[in-house]
């Protein structure tokens, strides 16, 4: 038995099998080649799957707001200090541009909310539109008094408004832009009112009231999202076999031309997440590489890589193959890893030294 046997069979017995049901595979007509079948985000085997579900985590500052099962939780990020939390389990995270935060919840059949939680601590309910229609909801900023809610294949943007959401106007969104059946959504903020969304080789731009704007170019189907610096994006990208080991830093215009093209290769990208400067941090993994399958990468604003920093076994032997459920984020001075049912990780951004 290898090392690498060993520590996944170690891994299994402390973590269990992850508790996913089953998704059938699905044709990305994004890919070169007609009739390459693909398993985002997740599948029943998930050293193959990949993270493109929105992140249970937001960044404040240097503070790292996280949704876990039964809370929300929020830590200092300098320290990796618990300094509060709400005790309430929120399907959807949002941030307003002024900080506030937004979280959709479930009280019960047919009763939706979105809370309102200033600093770490609870305040007003406001009473969420249309609860039934409000599985796999996803709430995205739009400024400081609205917000956007992607819900099935409609994005709608709302005003806050007393103790309620008055709708503004909606825009469709093209099918297979989002799969709410399996917590497929890459829809991020722009930050200026605009959301933005891979759809196969390209990336669409929404705002309620002006046309969809829709910027192709990329060499094959796109897969994760973020903003980078100066108007521009990363994004990862296929490779011929459908794995996920491209990264790019493009600007937003016609052919979405490329300042970077990295290749990560053998390592696949699981999660990537960028700071608000535009750094950023990838979780990358290989189950072939002996040491440890996973690493984490920083990359500068421009593309450079500014450190990398594998795994510690003891984590590894923790949380075992559910890292590759685990989320990335990155403040100013921090990167941080949320494994699931663990404390966050976190190395110094400007050194990649551990946080202990």
């Amino acid at each position: 038995m290898t090392r690498r046997e060993l520590l996944l069979l170690v891994a299994a017995v402390a973590c269990g099998t992850p508790q996913k049901p089953h998704r059938a595979p699905r044709e990305d007509a994004g890919l070169d080649a007609p009739g390459v079948v693909l398993v985002d985000d997740w599948s029943a085997d998930i050293r193959k799957g990949s993270q493109l579900r929105p992140s249970p985590l937001l960044v404040r500052g240097e503070q790292i707001v996280r949704a876990k099962e039964d809370e929300l939780e929020f830590v200092d990020a300098m320290t990796l200090a618990r300094i509060g939390y709400v005790g309430e389990k929120y399907l959807s995270l949002g941030m307003l541009t002024d900080d506030t935060l937004l979280g959709f919840i479930k009280k019960g059949v047919g009763t939706c909310e979105i809370d309102v939680i200033k600093g770490t601590a609870l305040g007003r309910s406001l009473e969420a539109p249309d609860c039934v229609l409000m599985d796999g909801a996803h709430l995205l900023p739009a400024s400081a008094s609205e917000l956007y809610i992607a819900r099935g294949n409609a994005l709608v943007r709302y005003r806050i408004a007393d103790d309620h959401l008055r709708e503004v106007g909606r825009i469709p969104l093209d099918e297979g832009t989002r799969d709410p059946a399996s917590g497929r959504d890459q829809l991020i903020p722009a930050g200026d009112g605009r959301v933005l969304a891979p759809k196969g080789k390209t990336v669409q731009i929404y705002e309620v009231g002006k046309p969809t704007l829709t910027y192709g170019g990329a060499a094959r189907s796109i897969a994760h999202l973020a903003r980078g610096s100066g108007g521009r994006v990363w994004y990862s990208r296929r490779n011929p076999d459908g794995d996920i080991q491209d990264v790019v830093l493009a600007h937003l215009s016609e052919g979405l031309p490329a300042d970077v093209s990295i290749s990560v290769a053998p390592w696949r990208v699981i999660h990537m997440a960028s700071a608000e400067a535009g750094a950023l941090a990838m979780l990358l993994f290989d189950e072939k590489h002996e040491t440890t399958p996973w690493t984490v990468v920083y990359l500068d604003d421009t593309g450079k890589e500014r450190w990398r920093a594998a795994l510690d076994e003891s984590l590894f032997k923790a949380v075992g193959i559910n890292l590759n459920l685990s989320c990335v984020a990155v403040t100013a001075k921090r990167v941080v890893l949320a494994p699931p049912e663990h404390s966050l990780v976190a190395w110094d951004a400007a050194t990649g030294a551990p946080i202990r």
